[in-house]
């Protein structure tokens, strides 16, 4: 799968404040922190290697409809 020209030009159009947030966020952690935040992101990474998304999507519970409160 690629990104098409137009996906290209609307994440170059976000980027900038993504990065910007990204770094104000990581700002507030320790380098012990980060380090740690980066190999537990790593872990999260490596479960979805094998993870059968569809199989999670059909199994999870279903959310009933709230009834309109008019």
């Amino acid at each position: 799968m690629a990104i098409t020209d137009e996906g290209r030009a609307l994440v170059d159009q976000f980027l900038p404040e993504v990065v910007a947030l990204q770094t104000a966020v990581m700002a507030q952690l320790s380098e012990p922190q980060r380090r740690q935040l980066i190999k537990l992101l790593a872990t999260v990474r490596d479960g979805l290697d094998g993870l059968d998304i569809d199989a999670v999507v059909r199994a999870a519970p279903r959310r009933r409809a709230r009834p309109s409160s008019t």
